[in-house]
């Protein structure tokens, strides 16, 4: 080994150290009472095997009194040494016994803890950072070993116990310290060989993350309701089981190969432990000088500090291993943030939002998802923005929101970056609605307001959106009306329609007082008379706000101040219905091609909506 390799290994050494007295902190500052009470019981439970092996020993020499000097069983101590290990064997349980419900509930709160660290951790970092693939293997890698981060004080108590146990056993030796090292020396092939599996172990959980999302997925798509349908009606029950069980298999047969050369090396590291037990023994034997109750005596030390010595190198190559699994949850949590303290807060209503020669492509594609895009959407304004799928509509919103920051140009709202404003003070001024809504597993009042409580009855805001979205009658038909439970998560609850979630969705969306509302594809699923008429409304809706509708339909197009059209990432067209339809262009060849969907027959006139 070169001093370059000597300082590198040292450095990791320390840092593993920092790693191990970090999660330690952790553990102790969320279980203080529990964390020291189980420290004490496992202090005791080192001694115990001592104190058992004296106990015995006690009893021999008691009993040797009896058998040759015939003396009587009370005129001895042998009933007092047969009670005090009786004592130290219901201790050894007790504290056992004891330990367990003080662990359940440490391992509990520390894994909700930093689940919760884990949360906040990612609501912190980049939109576009979080949606990449290699992040989301690299999430699952940490949720994973975040579920086992107590294991850590488990695995240090029970070493703690093991080493306790060895010191005080060692007092048993006396002049026989070498066959402390025997044991020793014979327990090193297992240290070696577990450090290695242990190693290979974690490098294994890292390359199966990715496959345990796909997993997980086919899982969801084969018995969770929204996939239900979908499912029945292509026939897909059988090809979504196929790849999920292609997948498992893939897992386990990694996992099963590595229990078998684990196996292969443990069998090996058994026989040098009994050969640790054996050739103590024999050289016992051998030795002219040892009692009967000396023999006894040794015989159970040495199995007894042969039993510590199998425990104490799993534990050290366990705790090896959890310090690598907590490194992983660690270095996530201390990893550096973009942009964690915005440096812009609006203070102000939101009056313009500005696009200057704005140029944006996705990480790892090539070609641009919008490409020098310059525009002002102002205060007052309805803007409709229409496009074929793919033209880069949801970036140009991505944008807006800051979710992006554009490789060139800049998007500005009220001339800040939005990239780099204050969340809190930009996103309370916005309000959106998605294609992609949440279904949540409240009361339809709470999936309207999320703020609200179960059971209280709406309130005007609540009925007003719901109205508003046109809902509020088919609520009202219901036993348990706005307090009726949605989804099937919740007992008594109910699912709905497409069109019954969309229109409760845009309801959420209409509830909140805001500078710049955005619809984004939010009535794809009603029909076409349905969306003019919530879509009227929602031009309606505070006139002295932003309002930007971003659709592939053309039939509202002709309500809006201003139309975006936009065609494989660009700005091809801007201005007015009538304006855009004299140019003869991209937005007249979609109005041509959709108009047919948005007419209606009525005693014979063409209505055109």
């Amino acid at each position: 080994m070169t001093v370059g390799d000597y300082k590198l290994d040292r450095q990791k050494h320390l840092k593993d150290f920092k790693y191990f007295t970090n999660s330690l902190a952790f553990i102790y500052k969320n279980n203080r009472i529990t964390f020291l009470v189980s420290v004490l019981f496992f202090i005791i439970f080192g001694v115990i095997p001592y104190l058992n092996v004296t106990a015995i020993s006690y009893i021999i020499q008691e009993a040797e009194k009896i058998a040759i000097n015939n003396m009587p069983v009370f005129e001895t101590n042998v009933i007092t040494g047969i009670v005090l290990l009786a004592v130290f064997i219901f201790i050894d349980r007790f504290i056992m016994l004891g330990y367990m419900p003080l662990f359940s509930v440490m391992r509990y709160r520390v894994v909700s803890n930093v689940n919760v660290l884990i949360v906040e951790k990612t609501s912190r970092l980049p939109y576009s950072y979080i949606e990449s693939a290699d992040f989301q293997n690299k999430l699952q890698a940490v949720r994973n070993f975040a579920n086992n981060l107590p294991d850590l004080f488990d695995i240090s108590l029970s070493s703690l116990r093991s080493i306790i146990t060895i010191i005080a056993l060692l007092l048993k030796f006396k002049q026989r310290f070498y066959l402390f090292f025997i044991i020793a020396l014979a327990s090193l092939p297992s240290l070696i060989f577990s450090s290695r599996l242990k190693k290979e172990e974690h490098e294994m959980e890292i390359k199966l993350a990715g496959d345990q999302r796909v997993e997980n997925y086919y899982l969801d798509l084969l018995h969770k309701f929204p996939y239900v349908k979908e499912k029945h009606t292509f026939q897909l029950k059988n090809l979504f089981a196929d790849r999920w069980n292609k997948t498992t298999d893939k897992i386990n047969q990694a996992r099963l190969d590595f229990e078998l050369k684990s196996a292969r090396l443990d069998i090996v590291g058994g026989v040098f432990h009994i050969l640790a037990y054996l050739v103590p023994l024999i050289l016992i034997l051998l030795s002219p000088s040892v009692t009967a109750g000396e023999f006894i005596a040794l015989s159970t030390a040495i199995l007894s500090i042969q039993n510590a010595f199998q425990s104490l190198i799993p534990d050290i190559i366990n705790l090896k291993g959890q310090i690598m699994n907590d490194t992983v949850v660690y270095d996530f949590l201390n990893s550096q943030e973009e942009n964690l303290l915005f440096p812009y807060v609006l203070e102000g209503p939101i009056k313009e939002i500005s696009f200057d020669n704005v140029s944006f492509t996705y990480p790892g594609s090539e070609k641009k998802a919008l490409d020098d895009i310059t525009v002002s959407l102002s205060k007052g304004e309805t803007i409709v923005i229409i496009g074929e799928n793919g033209a880069g509509k949801s970036t140009f919103l991505k944008l807006i929101l800051g979710l992006y920051n554009p490789q060139e140009g800049s998007v500005t709202c009220n001339d800040f970056p939005t990239y780099a404003l204050e969340r809190e003070s930009y996103f309370r001024r916005i309000s959106v609605i998605l294609q992609d809504y949440n279904k949540y597993p409240l009361t339809i009042a709470q999936n309207i307001d999320l703020f609200a409580e179960e059971n209280e009855p709406p309130t005007e805001g609540v009925i007003s959106a719901a109205r508003a979205s046109d809902i509020h009658n088919w609520i009202l038909s219901l036993r348990d009306g706005y307090n009726t439970l949605l989804t099937y998560l919740r007992p008594n609850g109910r699912e709905l329609s497409g069109g019954q979630w969309q229109k409760i969705a845009i309801a959420r969306g209409l509830l909140k007082n805001a500078d710049l509302f955005i619809m984004d594809e939010p009535t794809s699923s009603l029909d076409p008379l349905m969306e003019a008429e919530i879509l009227n409304q929602f031009i309606e809706l505070s006139p002295g706000a932003l309002k930007i509708i971003v659709t592939h339909r053309v039939g509202i197009a002709s309500k809006a101040d201003r139309i975006l059209v936009f065609d494989a990432g660009k700005l091809v067209e801007m201005g007015k219905h009538e304006e855009l339809l004299r140019r003869n262009g991209v937005y007249t060849n979609l109005y041509n091609i959709q108009k047919k969907w948005y007419s209606k027959k009525q005693s014979g006139d063409e209505v055109v909506l």
